[in-house]
């Protein structure tokens, strides 16, 4: 089972017409020993004690199979605009699905399985999770900066 190392983690949302609420940082998980959102939303998660570790800037969390929460709120909702930003450095090659970032219903970044082709790979719900935009595929003891956005038309 491989390990995944999520070091930070950055939500925000650009201004739009039919979704002007929020501009900005909505949340930023810089795991720096803690799991509060450093931009002020209070976008808390929470999760079970985990290790920190040496990561791409500062500290990063070894995830370790384990899942953070972080309790719903609007400003989180899929909208045009919002994109996903993390540093992300696996330990051993991903061989199932690896999640990464999955809001139920919204949004999904993971790691597609090696039977479709194991790369990074990032949804909107639309009806259905498909299509899909893919990226690169982990490179084993490297971080990789990923970055998928919803522009309202097209995830890119």
């Amino acid at each position: 089972m491989s390990r995944g190392i999520l070091p930070m983690l950055s939500i925000l949302l650009s201004l739009s017409a039919a979704f002007a609420q929020v501009s900005g940082d909505v949340a930023h998980w810089a795991f720096e020993g803690n799991f509060e959102d450093s931009s002020g939303s209070g976008n808390h998660a929470t999760g079970p004690d985990l290790k920190y570790v040496p990561g791409h800037t500062g500290r990063a969390l070894n995830l370790a199979g384990q899942t953070l929460t972080v309790p719903s709120k609007p400003e989180l909702q899929i909208s045009p605009g919002i994109f996903i930003d993390v540093w992300v450095r696996f330990e051993s090659e991903p061989k199932a699905y690896e999640q990464i970032v999955r809001k139920d219903g919204e949004y999904y970044l993971r790691v597609d399985a090696s039977s479709e082709g194991g790369c990074y790979a990032f949804f909107v719900f639309m009806g259905g999770w498909e299509p899909r935009v893919r990226g690169p595929e982990p490179v084993v003891g490297k971080w990789q900066h990923i970055v998928a956005r919803w522009t309202g038309n097209e995830i890119v």
